[in-house]
């Protein structure tokens, strides 16, 4: 009897316990200067500037308020109608308490304050970061030489501003990334630190990047917020030197399908390019004469577009007169990265990678070392 007794008190006790345990909720009060009466739509972040929607909320004299339970922290977009003004905040479960000016609006957006959210604190220290830097002196020096390239029309002038620009632009981006750098590290295992991580993808080393994202656990490894991490350290490994060229099937001018593995038995560059970029067409009086130098030999050239606008992109290679292969990339999800692009990690255009007639990545070569290497290779 008395087991039972025994048995029955604990198990009362555990149903207590279960009853009084609270299920985290968000519970947000918001209030706005100058915001017309109407709705709020509210969206998610599903991708870097993607968002989906997922709810909707009465906004009347400025105030507004809503209760949600959130399985995760991330940016959520409030988007104001019948204005169509937006705020961004980071939320997370616990009493947030939103204010700000809609009349401040700059393209669109105005800031807002938020509290209670650790996350989107971290967050505003993190861009405090990256605005001491474009304080300082030389930033303004550079954004003057930027103007002045943005307005010079004559190609040799242009050069010569570039030029100038050079060294500050890897200064500044080099002081950037190194505040970031101590951000992360310092706040590891949030979602503010791991909302940086994208700004690192291209501006560390692929074996840095691997140990940055190795420090974070293995719960936030899983993250949606890291996941696009997870992916560029897979696509970069995946490129690298000695490895097979991942495949991909793109169309061309004509609507045909263009397969990078139909061309073994070829030596075949690669070039990732757009009709918007200088360098890119800049670039290809020296791939036409090595084109026409090594095509009878087995080379070929696959062009492949960052173009979205399919017209400028064929307007393109009727205007430079390109004869190689050409296709366009695919872009799966809007202000996302385009599909073949993403699967070669490409960080910046012009990119090319040589492949050899084996299907297998020589590495990115450009300049006079991709001279050397045809040089070598059809000796």
């Amino acid at each position: 009897m008395k087991s039972g007794k025994y048995c029955l008190i604990i198990l009362l006790l555990a149903l207590w316990a279960c009853s009084e345990t609270k299920v985290p909720t968000m519970e947000l009060h918001g209030e706005l200067k100058n915001a017309e009466d109407g709705t709020i739509v509210l969206s998610k972040s599903v991708s870097r500037m993607n968002f989906e929607k997922i709810d909707s909320l009465p906004i009347a004299k400025g105030k507004f308020s809503f209760k949600r339970q959130l399985q995760d922290t991330t940016f959520y977009m409030f988007t104001l109608k019948p204005s169509g003004l937006n705020f961004v905040a980071i939320l997370e479960n616990g009493v947030i308490k939103i204010t700000g000016d809609a009349s401040k609006s700059e393209r669109g957006y105005f800031k807002v304050d938020v509290e209670g959210s650790y996350n989107d604190s971290l967050s505003q220290v993190a861009s405090g970061l990256t605005q001491t830097v474009l304080e300082q002196e030389k930033y303004a020096v550079f954004r003057i030489l930027s103007e002045q390239y943005g307005q010079e029309k004559d190609i040799d002038k242009k050069s010569e501003i570039k030029d100038k620009m050079a060294p500050y632009q890897e200064e500044l981006s080099k002081e950037v990334t190194a505040l970031q750098l101590e951000f992360i590290k310092k706040h590891i295992n949030t979602f503010a630190a791991a909302s940086v991580m994208p700004w690192m993808h291209d501006a560390v080393s692929l074996d840095e990047l691997k140990a940055l994202y190795n420090l974070f656990s293995d719960r936030w490894k899983k993250s949606e917020v890291l996941a696009e991490t997870k992916t560029d350290i897979e696509n970069k490994e995946r490129t690298l030197p000695g490895k097979p060229a991942p495949d991909f099937t793109l169309k061309d001018p004509q609507g045909n399908d263009i397969s990078l593995s139909s061309y073994k038995g070829k030596v075949v560059l690669v070039d990732f390019w757009a009709s918007w970029c200088r360098p890119c067409r800049a670039s290809f009086p020296h791939l036409m004469s090595l084109y026409k130098k090594y095509k009878p030999m087995g080379f070929e050239i696959i062009g492949v577009s960052n173009d979205s606008n399919r017209d400028k992109w064929r307007k393109a290679i009727k205007d430079d007169g390109i004869t190689w292969v050409q296709t366009v990339d695919e872009f799966p999800e809007k202000y996302r990265p385009a599909r073949v692009a993403t699967l070669y990690a490409i960080p910046y255009l012009p990119t090319t990678f040589l492949i050899d007639r084996d299907g297998v990545i020589i590495g990115k070569v450009h300049g006079e070392d991709l001279d050397k290497k045809l040089e070598e290779l059809f000796k």
